[in-house]
């Protein structure tokens, strides 16, 4: 009888441990960054809100120091021109492109009418 119970109890201990672990596993593969450059992430969910107008689409994306997103490159496949918004100090925004000055995980949104879309650097649209 003695042994079932030491049995039973080691394998809670394991089940506990190896759910720690899957913890501090899923933990370290959702804070990994998208491969993707930061450009072509604003590009990519600026083609998806160009395609649907009045909807707005809005992601987490990292940017590295020193990248650059111009109106010119997202209007390229679209035909849309791009109005831009920054809320933060870390993204400089001009009429025609935007500039990031320290490497950042931030929202991006977008919004797209018929003729234009705004992009919005830490706010939702």
């Amino acid at each position: 009888m003695k042994g079932q119970e030491f049995t039973v109890f080691r394998i809670l201990i394991g089940a506990a441990f190896a759910f720690a672990l899957l913890l501090v596993v899923v933990t370290f593969l959702t804070n990994l960054p998208n491969p993707m450059t930061g450009r072509e992430a604003v590009r990519d969910l600026y083609l998806n809100a160009a395609r649907t107008p009045g909807k707005c689409f809005e992601n987490k994306i990292y940017f590295q120091e020193g990248e650059t997103i111009t109106g010119a490159d997202l209007e390229r496949n679209t035909g849309k021109s791009a109005s831009f918004h920054s809320n933060v100090d870390v993204v400089v925004c001009s009429s025609d492109s935007c500039f990031v000055t320290h490497k950042i995980k931030l929202t991006v949104s977008i919004m797209c009418s018929s003729y234009s879309c705004d992009v919005y650097f830490g706010a939702s649209c």
